[in-house]
């Protein structure tokens, strides 16, 4: 499994203000829920049809557990929630929903096995990283140039 990423440059408000170069991930496909079923179907005895099914339906139900304010653990997967997000105030009392509340986000949170003495998060288990080859550096960019490809790495 590799995560491809790209190198892009932001300015720093926390040091210098001069820019600085990081890693951000790059997702070339998307797999949908057809893809998902045709895949499973290849895995297992039950037909992609009615893997597609269950999977509508999961994705139906779980908007609107999570909608009802549930949150929906997928054993082997993780948990999800919904968070908010508001704008602070300096009291309680000077909170009002429809004035602080912004809109929503999605809060996945993977499942954490233990061995040993440590945990370690399944989902991530395996995964490297691979420089993306192609992409474009902005030019008004006046930073150093992008860092080489250091090759591919594993986590531990």
């Amino acid at each position: 499994m590799t995560i491809l990423y790209k190198m892009i440059s932001r300015k720093s408000t926390l040091t210098d203000g001069k820019a600085r170069w990081y890693a951000h991930a790059v997702h070339p496909n998307t797999i949908h829920l057809n893809d998902l079923a045709s895949e499973m179907q290849r895995n297992c005895t039950v037909k992609e049809s009615d893997i597609r099914g269950v999977l509508t339906e999961l994705v139906e139900t779980m908007n609107d557990e999570l909608q009802n304010g549930n949150s929906v653990k997928l054993d082997g997967l993780g948990n999800f929630r919904l968070g908010i997000q508001a704008t602070q105030v300096a009291k309680p009392g000077d909170f009002t929903p429809s004035k602080n509340i912004k809109g929503f986000h999605v809060v996945f949170t993977p499942i954490r096995k233990k061995s040993g003495k440590k945990y370690y998060k399944p989902i991530l288990q395996g995964a490297g990283v691979a420089q993306l080859q192609k992409y474009v550096v902005d030019k008004k960019d006046k930073s150093d140039t992008t860092p080489s490809d250091g090759g591919t790495t594993t986590q531990p």
